[in-house]
């Protein structure tokens, strides 16, 4: 009996360790992460994310039609895409009546969230685009 109650508690010590480490591994992957983006310096745009990586690379993942000067698109990159490196495409328009133009910036979204204020026509100029002072994937 005594081997039995001794054999119990090992199984339960087991099945309590494998649980906590189920658990501590599940919050060591990345959740869902959102992009921020601020628009500026343009009438409007399209905002397209396209994955570089994987079997739907260079497929758009996440279209915003439509977002206006001084406007926020928040864009969620889902978790089973990260960490992955990413273009951010532009179609920008000047006017309201002008045709959009093409513009990319390439970004790295690994483990958090991310703000970018962008100037789609100056879209790799680090003066005119730039994310966050906590930034820690994208500003080298």
């Amino acid at each position: 009996m005594k081997y039995n109650l001794k054999k119990n508690a090992l199984l339960k010590r087991i099945v309590t360790v494998l649980l906590t480490l189920i658990l501590v591994s599940r919050s060591l992957y990345p959740k869902d992460l959102t992009i921020n983006i601020h628009l500026r310096g343009v009438y409007s745009s399209k905002i397209s994310l396209l994955p570089l990586t994987g079997t739907d690379a260079l497929k758009p993942l996440i279209i915003i039609d439509s977002v206006k000067n001084g406007s926020t698109a928040a864009l969620k990159v889902p978790e089973e895409k990260l960490p992955g490196e990413f273009v951010l495409r532009f179609d920008y328009k000047d006017k309201a009546t002008s045709t959009p133009y093409p513009s990319e910036k390439r970004v790295i979204i690994g483990s958090q969230d991310l703000e970018l204020w962008v100037q789609p026509v100056f879209s790799n100029y680090a003066d005119r685009t730039w994310f966050q002072k906590e930034e820690k994937e994208n500003t080298s």
